[in-house]
């Protein structure tokens, strides 16, 4: 696909916009992979600080 986007990106504008055309995607791919990480981050329950260790606080209080 990149490839594609690519070409008429050279067809167009020349070879120095699909050089960037192609640069660019693994960009946005990590950029992407910070913003879901971030999300996860702060919105999943598990990863909050604390969280854990009230979870395992009542399991040892329930067998107990």
């Amino acid at each position: 696909m990149s490839h594609v986007k690519a070409w008429f990106a050279v067809k167009s504008a020349g070879y120095n916009v699909g050089f960037l055309i192609l640069a660019a995607m693994p960009a946005a791919g990590y950029a992407y992979a910070v913003v879901a990480l971030t999300v996860f981050w702060f919105c999943v329950p598990e990863t909050k600080t604390g969280v854990n260790r009230k979870a395992s606080r009542h399991k040892n209080l329930a067998k107990s």
